[in-house]
Order: structure tokens, then C-alpha cells, then sequence
């Protein structure tokens, strides 16, 4: 049985795929409307961060020649 502090914290601080990333609270109370948009935009942006970070990246071996396959 869980107590009352972990039932807390599941409701209140763990957020749960199944709610798109919200907590159980959020959902409940209707108080969720704007982390389903937050999110797709930090995965976007983080996404965009990772994508610039791998294109300039380089090494010796590949450093702008490729042969031709």
C-alpha cells in the first residue's frame, strides 16, 4: 500500500506518459493546458540544437571528402 507521501508525489510531481507528460493533478484539475505544447516545443528545439551540432561536426578521416559510391 502506498503512503500517503509517495501517493503525493505520484499525483502531484511525476509526470506520466499516458497524460502526454502531465501529472495525474494536472489532468484531474484541468490545470494541463499548455505542457502538451511546451513539450513539442523543447523536443523540437532540442532536436534542431542536435541536428546543427551533428552537421559540424567532423573528423580527419571525413572532413568533407566522400568517395563516391
Amino acid at each position: 500500500m502506498a503512503t500517503t507521501g509517495t501517493r503525493r508525489t505520484y499525483n502531484t510531481r511525476l509526470a506520466h506518459s499516458a497524460f502526454r507528460g502531465q501529472t495525474p493533478d494536472e489532468m484531474y484539475f484541468g490545470t494541463f493546458g499548455h505542457v502538451p505544447e511546451e513539450l513539442a516545443f523543447r523536443r523540437t528545439a532540442a532536436r534542431a540544437v542536435r541536428l546543427e551540432a551533428n552537421r559540424a561536426a567532423s573528423c580527419e578521416n571525413c572532413n568533407g571528402t566522400r568517395e563516391a559510391s
